[in-house]
Parts: C-alpha cells; structure tokens; sequence
C-alpha cells in the first residue's frame, strides 16, 4: 500500500504526531487525509 511507503519517512522522528503526519502527508505526497482515518489506519497496522 501506498501509505506504508509515505509513513516510512516518519521513521527518523518516533514522537511525530497526528497533525504533523497529515501535514506532511499532505505537503510531501498532494495526499488529502483527516487526522482521525490516520490514526484508525494506523491502529489497525500497529495492531493497537
């Protein structure tokens, strides 16, 4: 998937938060994502 690629660059900074993903997301990629689809996105992938 697409978004496992993007959030690869986020590996360098493990405090990053929800806001600042999504604004990068939406600056880096011309990707358009709420905070809160993120954040269930990323529940379900960390198996949270």
């Amino acid at each position: 998937m697409h978004m496992k690629r993007s959030l690869s660059k986020f590996d360098d900074r493990k405090d990053v938060t929800l806001d600042e993903m999504v604004e990068r997301l939406c600056a880096e990629r011309q990707m358009r994502i709420s905070r809160s689809v993120l954040g269930a996105w990323l529940r379900r992938w960390l198996d949270v």
